[in-house]
C-alpha cells in the first residue's frame, strides 16, 4: 500500500496493546478494539469493521488477538487513516461520491458511476451522502475480497466470466466457509431472526464445529432469534457417530430445539421450517425481536405491523393436505 507507514517499536506497541487490553486477559477483544477506535464522527467504530480487522488478523482463531499479531493490526489501522486523510480532500472527516470515486480508481478499479452509486449507499450509515472512516474501510475490504473471488474464474483477466448456476451461487453464499472469507461471515447474518444449524450426524467434527458457530452468532446478534439444531442424514442412521440425546442435550442447553432430517429422502425438513417459522411469529407477538416485522400477505408492499394475528399452529398444519391458493398465501405470507 502507498500509504504505509513504519512500523513502531515493540515498547510502543506494548504500551498501546496494554490500554487497549481493559480485561487484562492479555488478548485484545471486538469489543475492547472498537471502544479503543475513532472513526472522527462521534460515534461507535463500525462492528462489522471491527469484526472484520480481528478476524483478519486473529491467527489462534480465538476471535480475539494476541500482542504477538496486535502490531500488524495496529499498521494496518494506521495505514488505512492515512490512505483515508489523502482522500478526504477537504479535511471534512468524510469520504464523498467524488472523494470515493477518486480512491476506487486510484486502487486499480474500473467502475461504473452506477456502481459507485451502489457502494455510497450501502456504505453511508448516515445518510449525508458520505462515507466515515471505519466504512471506508470496511467497503473497501468487501470489495477488495469479492474482487479476489471474481478473479479465480477470470482466468484471462478481461473483467468477464463464465460460469454456470452453482459456481454463482457459491460465490455469493459459500464465502464463509473458506478461511479467507471467514471474517466476512457476520455480514450474512447481521440482523438475522432464525438459523438452522445443520451438521452430519456420520461425521462427529461437523457437529463440533457448530458449537463454534453457535459461539459466533452469540457474539454477532443481539436480539433473540429462533436456533434449530439439525442432525442430517438420518438415511445414513447405521453409521451414525452422533447420538440422538447428546444432540438434543446441546440443542437446549443454546435455547434452541433439535431435530433429524435426511435430505436425500426429504424427511423432517418441512417440521425444521415450519417450527422456525412459528418460532419468529411468537419472537413478534412478544416483541422481543425490534428487527423482525410480520406483513399479511393481503398488503405484502405495505410496510405496515401486523394486521391480523398469526393463522393457529392447526391452520399451519393444513400445508400437509393440500390448502387453497389464498390459505397457502395466508400461512407463508406471515415471514
Amino acid at each position: 500500500m502507498a500509504f504505509a507507514s513504519p512500523m513502531p517499536t515493540r515498547e510502543f506497541l506494548w504500551d498501546v496493546f496494554n490500554r487497549v487490553d481493559r480485561d487484562r486477559s492479555g488478548y485484545i477483544s471486538a469489543e475492547e478494539l472498537q471502544v479503543a477506535l475513532s472513526n472522527g464522527s462521534w460515534t461507535p467504530f463500525n462492528p462489522e469493521t471491527v469484526r472484520l480487522m480481528i478476524g483478519m488478523f486473529d491467527k489462534q482463531k480465538r476471535g480475539q488477538v494476541s500482542f504477538e499479531d496486535f502490531g500488524a493490526l495496529w499498521k494496518y489501522v494506521t495505514d488505512w487513516q492515512n490512505c483515508f486523510r489523502s482522500f478526504d480532500r477537504d479535511n471534512s472527516g468524510n469520504i464523498d461520491r467524488g472523494e470515493l470515486s477518486a480512491a476506487l480508481t486510484t486502487f486499480g478499479y474500473r467502475l461504473s458511476d452506477g456502481i459507485v452509486d451502489i457502494l455510497l449507499r450501502k456504505y453511508d450509515r448516515s445518510g449525508r451522502g458520505v462515507i466515515f472512516f471505519d466504512d471506508f474501510i470496511q467497503c473497501c475490504i468487501v470489495l477488495y475480497t469479492l474482487t479476489s473471488a471474481f478473479r479465480q474464474y477470470d482466468t484471462d483477466q478481461d473483467g468477464v466470466i463464465t460460469i454456470h448456476y452453482e459456481q454463482f451461487l457459491s460465490m455469493v453464499w459459500d464465502t464463509a466457509g473458506q478461511e479467507r472469507f471467514r471474517s466476512m461471515a457476520p455480514m450474512y447474518y447481521r440482523n438475522a431472526n432464525a438459523a438452522l444449524l445443520v451438521f452430519d450426524i456420520t461425521q462427529y467434527h461437523t457437529f463440533t464445529a457448530i458449537k463454534n458457530w453457535v459461539k459466533e452468532l452469540q457474539r454477532n446478534v443481539e436480539e433473540p432469534m429462533v436456533l434449530a439444531l439439525v442432525g442430517n442424514k438420518t438415511d445414513l442412521v447405521n453409521q451414525r457417530k452422533v447420538l440422538r440425546e447428546e444432540a438434543h442435550q446441546y440443542a437446549v442447553s443454546i435455547g434452541g430445539t433439535y431435530f433429524e432430517t435426511s435430505a436425500l429422502q426429504d424427511e423432517g425438513i418441512e417440521e425444521v421450517f415450519l417450527n422456525s417459522a412459528i418460532g419468529m411469529i411468537k419472537l413478534s407477538e412478544d416483541s422481543q425481536c425490534t428487527s423482525l416485522r410480520v406483513y399479511d400477505s393481503s398488503e405484502a408492499g405495505s410496510p405496515t405491523a401486523i394486521l391480523q394475528p398469526p393463522p393457529p399452529l392447526s391452520a399451519a398444519v393444513q400445508l400437509d393436505k393440500g390448502p387453497s391458493p389464498g390459505e397457502q398465501e395466508r400461512v407463508l405470507g406471515c415471514c
